[in-house]
């Protein structure tokens, strides 16, 4: 079972919704966490929140002294300008007009971007085959702010066409298109994903941490890899937003 176990988790590895259900409770504890977890993936009331903690690494990590697997993906985010609807009361959606991808939504969105995601192969660590999109995913995601103070993100996979028909049409001048290496991985039973920057900007490391809160209190403690140099943990603060995506993609004037 445990063998089986550890198979499922490595079939798995990389998935940036990748949950794991561990025996720190009954069964009955487990079931709750488990339909909580469904119910805030899927939008229904909740008060398990699984949000992600983040923490600035001192240099880019050395595959060579991890202790689990890992999986390595090549990011590339492109943010778009804002085309507001005439109503706010329409939902977001996109236009496939004469081939080409129109994107239209409401003014109390506050951003959005589209990401391609390539896998690359953990083990060898070679990319793919150039020219190959068999490896590759393609996801919008609209963010907004909602008057309580909290952000929501609504995502949608999207296809390749409609991707490169975003980055041609909409891409937002002010900003850089972000290109990162993601490496994921499972230590201890928790998912974390370290953001290495490639552009704009170098030597820039991000690890993020899935964590669980309950009615706005942490409830678990987040183990950290012995086999990373951590300088801190990042706040929610305006001088720490300046390590995020969002920020670093601006160009300064």
């Amino acid at each position: 079972a445990v063998a089986q176990d550890q198979k499922t988790q490595a079939a798995w590895g990389g998935h940036p919704r990748l949950y794991i259900f561990d025996n720190s409770t009954d069964f009955e504890g487990k079931m709750q966490r488990l339909i909580e977890t469904v119910a805030k993936l899927v939008g229904l009331p909740t008060n398990l929140s699984r949000s992600t903690t983040k923490f600035l690494l001192r240099e880019s990590p050395d595959l060579s002294k991890f202790t689990v697997d890992y999986h390595i993906f090549e990011v590339e985010k492109v943010y778009l300008q804002h085309h507001h609807h005439p109503s706010k009361h329409t939902n977001n959606k996109m236009k496939q007009d004469n081939n080409t991808a129109t994107l239209h939504y409401t003014e109390e969105d506050e951003y959005l971007f589209i990401r391609k995601r390539t896998h690359i192969d953990g083990k060898n660590h070679q990319r793919k085959k150039k020219n190959s999109s068999s490896g590759s995913v393609y996801g919008m995601t609209v963010v907004q702010h909602t008057n309580d103070g909290k952000v929501v993100e609504k995502k949608r996979i999207i296809t390749s066409k409609e991707y490169t028909a975003l980055s041609l049409l909409q891409r937002d001048p002010t900003r850089y298109t972000i290109k990162q290496k993601r490496i994921s991985f499972l230590y201890k039973h928790q998912s974390f994903s370290i953001h290495i920057y490639e552009k704009p900007i170098q030597n820039l490391c991000i690890l993020h941490a899935q964590s669980v809160t309950t009615n706005g209190k942490e409830e678990e403690i987040i183990d950290l890899p012995e086999f990373l140099d951590i300088e801190r943990r990042l706040q929610n603060t305006k001088d720490d937003f300046k390590y995020s995506a969002h920020a670093v993609s601006l160009k300064k004037k």
